[in-house]
C-alpha cells in the first residue's frame, strides 16, 4: 500500500558476495584491499576472516530482503583469494 502517496522510484545498486572464514592461522587486525571490486579481506579480533568482493553490475533492486541469490561460483572464488 502507497499510503504515503510517493511515486514509485527505481532504485539501483550493486551486489557483493561474502564469505566468513577461520583460517588456521591468525591474521593481523588490518583491511587489505585495492578497490575496484577487488576482494577486500577483513580480519577480526576473534580469528575470524570476512572477504567480500566481485560486485556484480549495477542493477534494479527487485529481490526482498531475504531473499538474495547466492552465486556459489563467485563464493567460491572469494574462498579462493586466501588460499596460496
Amino acid at each position: 500500500a502507497n499510503w504515503l502517496r510517493m511515486p514509485k522510484l527505481n532504485v539501483f545498486g550493486q551486489k557483493y558476495h561474502s564469505v566468513l572464514m577461520r583460517p588456521n592461522r591468525v591474521l593481523s587486525q588490518a583491511v587489505f584491499f585495492q578497490g575496484l571490486g577487488d576482494p577486500e579481506v577483513y580480519p577480526r579480533p576473534d580469528g575470524e576472516v570476512y572477504v567480500t568482493g566481485f560486485p556484480d553490475s549495477p542493477e534494479p533492486m527487485r529481490e526482498e530482503p531475504g531473499q538474495v541469490q547466492v552465486r556459489p561460483e563467485v563464493a567460491q572464488r572469494l574462498v579462493k583469494v586466501r588460499q596460496p
